[in-house]
């Protein structure tokens, strides 16, 4: 397999008032079991978000997963800045069911 980084790669992000676009792709090849191990793991989707006090609740429009773009869907997560990192844990999934054990997430903002 020609591993990620290798072959040609493709970055684009835009930001408009309360909506986010983010898209990252890098060309390599793969088998089924190879891109089920790649795939699987990611999550991608954008769309609006709304905050308030420390949740913010998004509103896909496009997603990986169809359910996350159902009308009238959302997910919130609880979120905390401290620095340069953003952690996010999810509180309530696409379905509106509450999740009790998510993983947390951090983000380290680069410059």
């Amino acid at each position: 397999m020609k591993r990620p980084g290798s072959g040609p790669c493709g970055r684009a992000m835009a930001i408009a008032g309360s909506m986010l676009l983010m898209i990252f792709g890098t060309a390599f090849a793969a088998d089924s079991p190879e891109l089920r191990a790649i795939w699987g793991p990611l999550l991608a989707n954008a769309g609006t978000y709304e905050v308030s006090g420390d949740l913010i609740t998004i509103h896909p429009l496009v997603a990986k997963v169809p359910v996350v773009m159902k009308p009238g869907s959302s997910e919130v997560y609880r979120f905390r800045i401290e620095g340069r990192t953003l952690t996010l844990r999810q509180v309530r999934n696409a379905r509106g069911v509450a999740v009790d054990s998510a993983p947390t997430i951090r983000f380290v903002r680069a410059e």
